[in-house]
């Protein structure tokens, strides 16, 4: 607090977090989608031609290779810092609000979710999951920023 002014802020973060974006599959490796694959697995998987690629070998039937089996290529760090929320508030001084028969009028803006720190490639590396599939990102809705603006007033 300032002069009238206040500041907060909440910072959430994870560290060391291993999570499997299973939402890549769709788009590596999945059968159907022969002209959906990403340029991450037509240029990145291992072929006799590409022996350094880091994905596992690319083929079109279902099979113990990259089809409906777990793979470490679906690994990744999910480790993220996030500011949560960010809140910006005016109080008027008591001298102008008294002659209102106010106590107390604050003003307020806040932000949420304004940014992530993360390297994690899927939507949102704050994902619930569930009991049986946790740690694994099938695909979900990322926090969406928000932005509120209130007044508080005390009599």
């Amino acid at each position: 607090s300032y002069e009238g002014f206040d500041l907060s802020a909440f910072f959430y973060g994870v560290a060391g977090k291993d999570v499997i974006n299973y939402t890549r599959w769709w788009t590596d490796y999945y059968a159907s989608f022969q002209g959906g694959k990403s340029k991450r697995a037509l240029y990145d998987a291992w072929s006799p031609t590409n022996k350094t690629g880091t994905l596992p070998i690319i083929e079109n039937s279902s099979n113990f290779s990259n089809q409906q089996v777990p793979s470490s290529a679906l690994m990744e760090n999910g480790s993220y810092l996030r500011l949560k929320s960010l809140i910006l508030g005016y109080t008027l001084p008591k001298a102008a609000t008294s002659k209102l028969g106010i106590d107390r009028l604050r003003i307020y803006a806040q932000g949420a979710n304004l940014f992530t720190i993360t390297k994690y490639t899927g939507l949102d590396p704050e994902f619930i999951g569930s009991d049986t599939a946790f740690g694994i990102d099938y695909g979900n809705y990322p926090n969406q920023k928000q932005f509120l603006f209130g007044i508080n007033v005390t009599f």
